[in-house]
């Protein structure tokens, strides 16, 4: 009855998929999967569960993501603690570690993998790579302090704190103090790439509560794109390879630097179709 009420108040506020964001914020509240609530179905809330379940409904009608209410999100099988400073996993994003571990495995790496993850957010694509390459090295690196902390947090969690160097500053710049020129395996980043005078137009989830640092490219969306593809070279041991996410419809321009930057240039597409992920190789 409480989840029927709160999916049509959802769906009145112009919430999508109103029924799985009831069900997710109820089995929030009440310390269940969201199969157990099925099978406790019958039971009434408290009138203390009834109270938290209306704030709970009452953020999310103001569009606020479900992500941000309930503090975590899944990346890859893998429980991510998210903040209002990190931007929120997509499954555009566990192509980047899909198509890294594909790169990876095709050039034969058996021995130390020595990775960057720029922008790491909330950790989850460093934290991916530590899981599934024990013998890998990372360096992730975030303008945002408060997003490093919560990529910590994460990478404690998941058991891969020592294997992954956490360092705040402007892309390249955090490796300043580090002896990584020409010596990384890969490069990874899913950077922002939303052009800025587009973001207002976005879904309220986005526009509204995600961190616009995470989401604002510049004027066409690929100023940090360019500046990630420029400096890789410095970085890259020979053959070694930089994987990222761009955003849709920025596929030619995106091609087009890489490969005027020496880069032999390969492009994926995600789940819709929609060309998405670079894989440059430094030959």
């Amino acid at each position: 009855m409480a989840l029927k009420k709160a999916e049509t108040e959802l769906t009145a506020a112009g919430v999508s998929e109103a029924g799985r964001n009831a069900e997710l914020l109820l089995s929030h509240l009440l310390g269940l999967r969201r199969h157990e609530l099925f099978t406790s179905s019958a039971r009434l809330l408290t009138d203390d569960e009834e109270k938290g379940f209306r704030e709970l409904l009452e953020r999310r009608k103001r569009r606020e993501p479900v992500q941000y209410i309930t503090g975590s999100a899944e990346f890859r099988g893998l429980e991510m603690e998210l903040s209002k400073a990190t931007l929120i996993p997509r499954p555009e994003t566990e192509l980047v570690v899909d198509e890294a571990l594909r790169v990876l495995s095709g050039a034969g790496n058996a021995g130390d993998i020595t990775i960057i993850d720029l922008c790491t957010g909330s950790g989850c694509i460093a934290i991916s790579m530590a899981v599934e390459l024990s013998t890998s090295r990372i360096w992730a690196t975030d303008i945002s302090i408060e997003a490093l902390v919560v990529a910590e947090r994460n990478a404690r969690r998941h058991g891969v704190a020592d294997r992954i160097n956490f360092l705040r500053g402007d892309l390249y710049d955090a490796l300043n103090e580090v002896v990584l020129e020409r010596k990384a395996t890969i490069i990874l980043s899913n950077p922002p790439y939303i052009p800025d005078d587009e973001i207002e137009r976005l879904e309220p989830e986005v526009a509204a509560w995600e961190p616009r640092a995470s989401l604002a490219g510049g004027h066409d969306g690929l100023v940090l794109i360019r500046r990630i593809i420029s400096g890789a070279g410095n970085y890259l041991a020979n053959n070694g390879h930089l994987v990222m996410e761009f955003g849709a419809g920025q596929s030619q321009m995106v091609r087009e630097f890489t490969e005027e930057s020496g880069f032999e240039c390969e492009i994926k597409k995600d789940l819709s179709n929609i060309e998405r992920i670079l894989i440059a190789k430094k030959s």
